[in-house]
């Protein structure tokens, strides 16, 4: 995932990512520099620390969408730090 990652970083006007299914744990450190992100699809990744995730994607600032679907049972408790969540 790392791997991928690093080639994702370099497009610098990404605004939407599909990461479902990925079975994915947690979100890389550098996530915030994908600054243009405003959609982001997480569904179906049970092991995913999603309160984690969502420090990472608090800090991106064109941030609209996220679909969760599948990820845990509750909403995470800091999920209101998305502030430009629609």
């Amino acid at each position: 995932w790392e791997q991928v990652f690093e080639v994702l970083a370099q497009l610098k006007n990404l605004e939407s990512l599909d990461l479902s299914l990925c079975k994915l744990k947690k979100l890389p450190e550098n996530f915030k520099i994908l600054t243009n992100l405003k959609s982001l699809n997480l569904s179906k990744n049970p092991e995913l620390d999603l309160s984690d995730a969502v420090e990472k994607i608090s800090l991106l600032p064109q941030f609209e969408d996220l679909n969760i679907t599948g990820v845990q049972k509750h909403l995470p408790y800091n999920l209101d730090k998305i502030k430009t969540l629609k």
